[in-house]
């Protein structure tokens, strides 16, 4: 998950934000749609700064981003506080914090993962030291008791999203240099040790996403890029996972964002798809992006199968099961059957779809991609209060799930009305 872009997705000055009502369609009535989680909020631990992302492993929720304290749900802000720098743990059922796990980053945390047995939690970001360390912006940690790893791979720039394949982690930022040899915002290392792997694919400008579909031999990256190995490539794009050569990513013809104020945000899979997100911000009339909300494509080939023209910036997406979850600010989704544009305006900062395309065939109705397919967007509102840790004035920035829970992150003081700072649990 790619962290703060300054100031480049910030809400529009002077607009009204009005609260929606929360609601969710936990057990719905028409058999071809998917039942949400609800939008009930469950108690859990709250931060004193922002989350930028999560990973789930087992019945524990990683969290990285900024922060120096956390403290039981209930709790205001300033009291029965302990620290925690950058990285805690809480438990996935409970809410609770997880006392045992308590590592420590002297900078922010943009990025977290694991390896596939769960004994390992991989984080990137800004950060020069871990556990006192010295560790440049990539560290690996016992996923038990916290203890930095013998994992060295230090990056001269900041790591914005990793993702583990088998004994290679996969990482991407605005980095140039690993491991003192030349890698253009992308590299490979090995997961135990952090050497370098061979694969240096090149991207032109700053990388915010990358995924690693299981069994398709490829890695997707995305982010500002406008090249990616010299061939125009805008937004996002695949490569080949032993080798860095460039495999076809068709998708990119139809959603186009790169520039320094439009990106393809976050990408995620669930083995058979790559779901992903943008944020395209107009200045002085000038637009270098066409996407704003959330998409499926084809792991194996790269097709579009649907996207969902939604205005407003979406940050994450992440299926559990049928339903894509995600985050942001989106405040016209008329065009595929959603809330439409509001005077004043309003904003649903959470969302769900289907992660297949709509069962009754609709398609965008109008904005850019009028005519694509769409999927349906589904009845899950919490309502998430604007926080002001960042200056950006948003919510939601990560979300994931698990079984029956999706846990959301951010900067976010409220939920639903309730204070519940940064971290939240939903459950079926």
């Amino acid at each position: 998950m790619a962290a703060l872009l300054a100031l480049a997705v910030a809400l529009p000055a002077g607009l009204t934000v009005a609260a929606p009502t929360a609601g969710a369609d936990s057990a719905p009535v028409d058999p071809s749609l998917p039942a949400t989680v609800t939008t009930d909020v469950l108690p859990t631990t709250q931060i004193n700064g922002v989350a930028w992302d999560q990973v789930i492993v087992g019945n524990t929720v990683y969290v990285a981003g900024s922060f120096s304290s956390a403290r039981p749900a209930g709790a205001a802000a300033g009291t029965n506080e302990t620290t925690r720098r950058n990285l805690l743990a809480y438990n996935l059922t409970t809410g609770a914090l997880v006392t045992t796990w308590a590592p420590t980053l002297n900078a922010q945390a943009r990025t977290i993962g694991a390896s596939a047995d769960g004994s390992t939690i991989y984080v990137g970001g800004d950060f020069s030291q871990a556990n006192g360390t010295a560790r440049g912006r990539i560290a690996a940690f016992d996923a038990a008791t916290g203890a930095l790893r013998p994992f060295v791979a230090n990056a001269n720039s900041n790591v914005n999203d990793l993702t583990v394949s088998g004994s290679t982690v996969y990482a991407v930022g605005s980095f140039t240099v690993v491991n003192n040899q030349a890698r253009a915002r992308a590299v490979a290392v090995d997961a135990t040790s952090g050497a370098l792997r061979p694969w240096n694919p090149s991207a032109d400008r700053e990388l915010r996403a990358v995924v690693a579909p299981a069994g398709t031999g490829k890695v997707v990256v995305g982010g500002h890029l406008s090249l990616l190995n010299g061939v125009d490539t805008k937004g996002m794009g695949a490569v080949d996972a032993t080798t860095g050569s460039l495999l076809p990513w068709p998708v990119n013809q139809v959603l186009v964002n790169y520039g320094n104020d439009a990106a393809i945000w976050s990408l995620s899979t669930n083995g058979t798809q790559v779901f992903g997100t943008g944020m395209t911000y107009l200045v002085n009339g000038v637009d270098t992006g066409n996407f704003e909300a959330t998409f499926a494509a084809s792991a194996a080939t790269g097709e579009l199968q649907w996207v969902n023209g939604c205005r407003g910036d979406h940050y994450d997406a992440f299926p559990v099961g049928d339903v894509l979850y995600s985050v942001s600010h989106a405040h016209d989704c008329g065009m595929v059957g959603g809330h439409p544009q509001t005077e004043p305006w309003t904003f649903q900062m959470a969302n769900a779809s289907t992660t297949y395309r709509s069962p009754d065939g609709a398609t965008n109705t109008y904005e850019r991609f009028a005519g694509q397919p769409a999927s349906k967007l589904l009845h899950w509102l919490p309502n998430l209060s604007l926080g002001s840790v960042t200056g950006q004035y948003q919510a939601g920035w990560t979300v994931e799930g698990s079984g029956r829970y999706v846990v959301l992150g951010g900067e976010f003081p409220r939920v639903n009305g309730i204070a519940q700072a940064g971290l939240v649990r939903f459950a079926t």
